[in-house]
């Protein structure tokens, strides 16, 4: 088992009980590669009852290389703003545009401004592959309060009268309710500005059936490799059950690695215990009995006699 023993994985919501439902397995050739395996109670979700389990393993793989862009949401409007208006102050006053090498000229002064505003003001972000579109500066400093608020709770677990889990409950909610409200507000923006190709994939996000988020369960394809060595994928229900189950569950080796035993005859004859065997029994037991801490048995002194 790769999680430690005494860790708890799970708090019921209604009574407030840790226990552990939740373990990790390896087998022996995984856990040659198994790093860290434990619990991190600071990043138990809002609403959320399990305990994160974060395991590591010693497995390099080719990652593509992440392009830094610009992340206007932690952009600070007003400094942005001062910044424009400075750098715009620099330029000749607006006017009338005759020429069309007039207005190219101040397009281009236009565009210089705003990029020297962006690259000063705007901070750089490497884009994550779990990142969400909607994710705000004001969620990720909810989330480290939240998250050091639920460690703190997990701390004091054996006192359920401790202020820390009161604080935890209610940032719980209010962090739990800033994503519904977030997740909503980018929604409704999204729809407003959305372009004609966007529309059909509004529709294609309203119509298709959930995979995950508390919608319909769905297992996703699976990728095996056949009898014959050639790549497949899973088509149906049967077929990713017939895939799981194989891999889980392999065939019985040709040659058991169970050692061939010789085992003893099995008694044919049992003695039959009488009335007062188990008194006498007992009588013979409490005479090897020390009659105090660090005395010698009744026996012993019955010998001295």
């Amino acid at each position: 088992m790769a999680l430690p023993p005494g860790r708890p994985t799970l708090q019921a919501l209604s009574t407030g009980n840790w226990t552990r439902p939740d373990n990790v397995w390896c087998t022996s050739h995984t856990l040659d590669l198994l790093i860290h395996c434990d619990t991190d109670p600071g990043l138990r979700g809002p609403n959320t009852d399990h305990i994160p389990i974060l395991t590591v393993f010693d497995t390099p793989i080719t990652r593509n290389k992440r392009i830094p862009s610009p992340n206007f949401r932690a952009t600070d409007w007003n400094k942005f703003r001062n910044h424009l208006n400075a750098t715009l102050s620099n330029n000749p006053e607006p006017r009338r545009l005759n020429l069309n090498e007039e207005f190219r000229a101040a397009l281009n002064v236009i565009s210089t401004s705003i990029r020297s505003a962006i690259t000063a003001n705007v901070p750089m972000t490497k884009p994550l592959p779990h990142a969400k579109r909607w994710w705000t500066q004001e969620l990720s400093n909810m989330r480290k309060r939240k998250n050091r608020l639920s460690r703190e709770s997990h701390h004091w677990r054996g006192l359920p009268d401790h202020e820390s889990h009161q604080k935890h409950r209610e940032v719980s909610k209010e962090y739990a309710m800033l994503i519904e409200r977030t997740k909503k507000m980018h929604w409704e923006e999204w729809l407003l500005n959305a372009s004609e190709k966007d529309i059909w994939t509004a529709n294609k996000y309203v119509t298709d059936p959930p995979i995950n988020g508390g919608g319909r369960t769905r297992m996703p394809t699976l990728n095996f490799t056949g009898r014959n060595g050639e790549p497949r994928r899973t088509t149906s229900n049967a077929e990713k059950s017939n895939v799981l189950a194989s891999s889980f569950f392999p065939p019985p080796p040709a040659s058991p690695s169970i050692p061939l035993t010789s085992y003893p005859e099995p008694a044919k004859h049992l003695q039959i215990l009488h009335e007062g065997a188990d008194q006498e029994g007992r009588q013979q037991a409490r005479c090897l009995q020390s009659t105090g801490p660090r005395r010698d048995p009744k026996r012993c002194a019955q010998r001295v006699h």
